[in-house]
This record gives structure tokens, C-alpha cells and sequence, in this order.
């Protein structure tokens, strides 16, 4: 009796645990940072294009061999994915919380690297890698504990913008796939100035304006203007995002 009893009640404190882990998911996102949330998915949704996988070891070794070959990053790529990668630190942080984000980092990481390999026409670079584990160092020794932790990152993005919108390798266009990309890069900038402090609008508007700034640094007439609008658009979806949303009443 006493060993039934005992294995009844070690039966219900399984099935209590798991009611409680099951429910703890939902209870997460609902208070999670929703523009965070958005900014994440816009990340993996241009990170991992065209999503489409292939069974064919001659294309994982292809994708890896460069980085085993020339396994130091070379040119700004390092930087620029360094300062991508750590605000995706601080964006799982804001969804998660500081206790479990290197956790989910190094899943997101890990997910995201390993995806390239097998997906058709893409491919992890040693850059890539390098940015991601100097990013979870320094937010591991930096920046998840440094009171101004934000507002350094928005500097150090700022800049990374900006190198990136004078390089040739600055995207271009108005498709769905260069729309997630500027969603994250310039979504990612408002976001980091709202958590430093700055109001929604104040933080659009400082967006929108320094990406005008180098719009007009080379182009001219409609074209200058378009990444500032851009800005606007997604300091606009981050807004929305944040709303809280009225609860539907039941009949």
C-alpha cells in the first residue's frame, strides 16, 4: 500500500509538472516584448531564404568548406553580424528574460547556422560565426548587466547602419524579403532607442532622420527619401505590436 501510495502521488506531481510547463509557455508570450517578437521573426525570416532544404552531402560540404578553409572572418561582415547578433541577445532577453536568454541565444544560434547548411543557396560563413559567439560574450560579460547597456548597443548599431547604407552591399530594393531585413535592421535601431529611453515617436523620428541623412549623403529626389519612410513604416509596426490588444469577451 505504502509503495502504491507513493507511486500515485510521484504519478500526480509528474502530471502536476507538466500542466505547469505547459502552461507556462503561453503565460511567457503573453508577457513577452511582442516588437521583440517581431523583430526576431523578421530576423529568421530573411537569415534563413529560400527555406527550402536539400538532401545532398556534395552541398553540405560546399557550405562548410570555406569556413574549415578560411576560418578567420575578414573585411566589416565581422562587425556588422557581431552588432546583428547582439541584439538578438537583447531581444531574447526581453522575451524570455535574463535567467534563460544565453539559453535560447545558443539555440537560435545553433538553429539558424545549421539551417544555412542544408538549405539551398545559402551557407554559414566564418563571419557569421565569429559574430555570433563574440555577441553572446559580450552580452554575457557586458551588456545584460551594464546600466546604459541599450543606449551603447543603439550607438553601435547606428554605426553599423550606417557603414552598411554606404556600402555596395547595402540592401536594396522593395521586396517582401529586403522589407524583413530593413524591418529588422531599422526596426531594431527604434527599438533600442524606446528601451533606452526614448519615446516611440522621438525614437522613430531619430530613425527615420539619420537614415535620411545618408540617403540624401548620396542620392537624390524620391530615392533619398525612401529608407527614412521605411523607418517610419517600421516604427509603425513596432507601435502596433506593443498595443495591448482588448480581451474578447465569452457568450
Amino acid at each position: 500500500m505504502a509503495r502504491a501510495s507513493t507511486a500515485s502521488r510521484a504519478r500526480r506531481g509528474a502530471a502536476s509538472g507538466r500542466t505547469r510547463r505547459a502552461a507556462a509557455a503561453p503565460a511567457l508570450l503573453a508577457g513577452a516584448d511582442r516588437p521583440a517578437l517581431l523583430l526576431l521573426a523578421a530576423w529568421i525570416a530573411y537569415r534563413l531564404y529560400p527555406y527550402v532544404p536539400v538532401l545532398d552531402v556534395t552541398k553540405y560540404w560546399h557550405a562548410i568548406r570555406p569556413v574549415l578553409l578560411d576560418p578567420l572572418p575578414h573585411g566589416s561582415d565581422p562587425f556588422r553580424l557581431c552588432v546583428m547578433w547582439l541584439l538578438c541577445c537583447m531581444l531574447i532577453e526581453a522575451v524570455a528574460g535574463a535567467a534563460s536568454a544565453g539559453r535560447w541565444f545558443a539555440i537560435l544560434a545553433g538553429f539558424i547556422l545549421a539551417a544555412k547548411i542544408v538549405i539551398v543557396d545559402n551557407a554559414p560563413g566564418s563571419a557569421d560565426i565569429a559574430g555570433a559567439c563574440v555577441a553572446y560574450v559580450l552580452w554575457l560579460l557586458l551588456f545584460r548587466r551594464a546600466p546604459a547597456r541599450h543606449a551603447l548597443l543603439a550607438l553601435l548599431f547606428a554605426a553599423m547602419l550606417v557603414a552598411l547604407r554606404l556600402s555596395p552591399s547595402a540592401p536594396h530594393g522593395l521586396g517582401w524579403l529586403a522589407l524583413a531585413e530593413k524591418l529588422f535592421l531599422y526596426g531594431g535601431l527604434i527599438w533600442l532607442l524606446m528601451r533606452a529611453g526614448l519615446r516611440p515617436l522621438f525614437a522613430t523620428g531619430a530613425a527615420a532622420a539619420l537614415l535620411l541623412a545618408i540617403g540624401l549623403s548620396h542620392a537624390h529626389g524620391p530615392a533619398a527619401a525612401t529608407e527614412g519612410l521605411l523607418a517610419l513604416g517600421a516604427g509603425a509596426l513596432l507601435y502596433i505590436a506593443g498595443l495591448s490588444l482588448p480581451r474578447l469577451s465569452r457568450p
